[in-house]
């Protein structure tokens, strides 16, 4: 134990944002019940389909390695079920151990049940890069000898010919390798059959690394150094693995990773666009986007209660415990405020557009939601006032359909000026109820009227005698 430190001041400095110095990982490592019953609860979660926040997903990948290091085999089941996961569930909560430091912490946590090993390798809906892992973990048990040569070559050759991968999957590399280091000179024929029947393609160069690596096994078949070298060997020190898993940043290297106006990180804008999936929401990303933004520019103000409800419409939101939860609404409340601070800043909008085949169209939608949500105060000035009217329909036009759309014989290039022009639009928007407030501000109760319609075939509102989608509906806007 660290001097100074408690078992909870331990726990609480794995899951800190900066990764704590060695000495206080290697004492979880000495005193692994600490974090032991909180961290395999997160594996367990994680491995039943939750979705964990970031803290919690740091203290997993943490917490794992640690567990590991003090040979924790109570983990080794927990964390199978994990690796049953997708690849970018496995992406959130192990990050690069998938591919550097898995088949380490496989090996310190294995219980001796060869036959779950055996069926992990065996399954087709694990990610490939596990597999691989899970190959070389087999290959090493079986140098060991915890695991018998015969049952190793029996499973490597049910793995080729009942093929259990796919052509070009990641396992076929693990497999190879397995073979390579175990030296099994008689499946080497149905390795050379799949580097030509395309199942397993490697260059020339390759084939002749394996070839000559394979002979360097067997002429030296008790020698483990080559298992040191693919870093096939149970974990030690698990400060060391995370420090090169993580790197070695200081706080204050975080504190100045924080955007201009508060906004939502990369990484957080992906959680919670899972986030919105995973908990059935009405909504996507990016249609949260603009209803974040509509939030932002309204004339009056809308309740976080009010607008959560709107997110999720008649559903009620499944977050999987209480710290997801809170985290997702402090991530939302967080970017409605970002987008307020920069139309404030008279900035451009950074609009969240994940649809690449019709741009800013869910966005478009989204930002109509949150305008419906005060409708009644927007149609005390819409049917009177141009400008209004000209900005909020150059939005309407980007939430209709691409069917739509080309009914109405608007081209790909005036759509695409359309999506150029949305800031100008959104930022006109913002002005305009910043310069010209009601005179009675009203906050009426929130209403679920679906996406604000304007009669697009009825005559502009403007009194031009056009039809609205050809009028104010679409115009080259001037902001003012």
């Amino acid at each position: 134990m660290v001097p100074g430190m408690t078992q909870c001041d331990i726990f609480t400095a794995l899951a800190a944002p900066v990764l704590p110095p060695g000495g206080v990982i290697r004492a979880a490592s000495d005193c692994p019940e600490a974090i032991a019953p909180q961290v395999l609860d997160l594996i367990e979660k994680a491995g039943h389909g939750a979705l964990l926040t970031p803290r919690q997903q740091l203290l997993l990948r943490r917490g794992l390695h640690v567990l590991a290091a003090a040979r924790s085999t109570e983990t080794w089941h927990p964390l199978l079920r994990l690796l049953r996961r997708n690849r970018d569930e496995l992406d959130r909560c192990l990050g690069l151990a998938v591919t550097e430091t898995l088949p380490s912490v496989l090996l310190g946590t294995f219980d001796g049940d060869a036959d779950s090993l055996l069926a992990a390798i065996a399954d087709r809906q694990i990610d490939g890069y596990a597999r691989w892992a899970l190959l070389g973990t087999l290959a090493r048990l079986t140098f060991d000898g915890t695991i018998s040569r015969k049952i190793a070559v029996a499973t490597l050759e049910s793995f080729e010919s009942e093929a259990w991968a796919d052509a070009g999957d990641a396992a076929w590399e693990g497999w190879q390798d397995a073979i390579r280091l175990l030296g099994l000179v008689e499946l080497v024929d149905r390795v050379r059959a799949t580097w030509s029947d395309g199942r397993n393609p490697q260059r020339d160069v390759e084939r002749q690394v394996w070839e000559d690596e394979l002979a360097a096994a067997c002429a030296k078949p008790a020698n483990a150094q080559r298992f040191i070298v693919e870093r096939l060997q149970p974990l030690a020190d698990a400060a060391t693995v995370l420090e090169s898993l993580e790197g070695s940043r200081t706080p204050e290297q975080c504190s100045t990773e924080k955007l201009e106006f508060d906004e939502l990180s990369e990484a957080e804008i992906d959680w919670l666009h899972e986030c919105l999936r995973h908990t059935h929401a009405a909504i996507n990303i990016e249609q949260l986007d603009g209803f974040c933004t509509a939030l932002a520019v309204s004339p009056v103000a809308v309740s976080p209660r009010d607008a959560l409800a709107e997110i999720w419409g008649d559903e009620v939101p499944t977050f999987d415990n209480a710290e997801q939860a809170d985290f997702t609404i402090d991530l939302i409340k967080r970017h409605r405020g970002s987008i307020a601070r920069r139309l404030e800043a008279h900035r451009p909008l950074a609009a969240i557009m994940a649809d690449a085949e019709l741009p800013a169209n869910k966005w478009a939608d989204g930002f109509m939601r949150g305008v419906s949500m005060r409708m009644e105060v927007w149609d005390r000035r819409l049917p009177h006032d141009e400008q209004l009217t000209s900005f909020l329909g150059h939005i309407l036009m980007l939430a209709v359909s691409a069917e739509v759309a080309e009914s109405d014989g608007i081209t790909k290039d005036e759509r695409a000026k359309m999506v150029e022009n949305l800031s100008l639009a959104v930022l006109g928007l913002f002005v305009y109820w910043r310069e010209r407030p009601l005179r009675k501000p009203s906050v009426p109760r929130a209403t679920r009227r679906g996406p604000y319609k304007i009669g697009r075939n009825a005559p502009c509102h403007c009194g031009s005698g056009k039809k609205f989608k050809r009028c104010c509906g679409y115009t080259e806007l001037t902001l003012h």
